[in-house]
């Protein structure tokens, strides 16, 4: 397995964990009210990178490294401020798994951009015959990978 792969699988499992984490906390385990409470919508905003993170898009890695400092914010708060412990674990849950996205998330879109445009993503425009790529002023050299044609990718 290579890094930018370990990167991926990391960041998308923390991510689940701390969508888990965040249901689990605000509706069972150490709820504000009881019978949980409102703030468990806030697993919803972690939803809205999920679907890029598993397709290993780079710019929703880029925004969502930024987006899960308020939640890492949330954690060091509550885990400072809240008098219940379980409450407090949960916290200290939240940090550890905001600090692990975040890593992989930084680090997967600094390999994964060294790594250049993956192929699968310019093979269909090759092969149809589209004359030119867009942004891209000589179709033979596409982000440092010498095409000559569409039998040699």
């Amino acid at each position: 397995m290579n890094r930018v792969t370990l990167l991926h699988w990391s960041a998308i499992t923390s991510l689940i964990a701390l969508i888990l984490l965040t249901l689990a906390w605000e509706l069972w385990l150490a709820p504000l009210r009881e019978g949980g409470s409102l703030l468990a919508l806030k697993a919803v905003l972690l939803l809205l990178p999920l679907f890029g993170v598993l397709r290993g898009r780079v710019y929703t890695y880029q925004w969502a490294s930024m987006a899960i400092l308020f939640f890492f914010a949330e954690g060091v708060m509550r885990a400072w401020a809240d008098l219940d412990p379980l409450s407090r674990l949960c916290a200290w849950g939240e940090i550890l798994l905001c600090l692990v996205f975040f890593a992989s998330a930084v680090f997967y879109a600094k390999y994964a951009r060294l790594a250049g445009v993956p192929v699968q993503h310019l093979a269909v425009p090759l092969v149809a015959g589209d004359g030119d790529l867009v942004g891209v002023h000589d179709d033979h050299e596409v982000a440092g990978v010498h095409v000559r044609g569409p039998d040699r990718l």
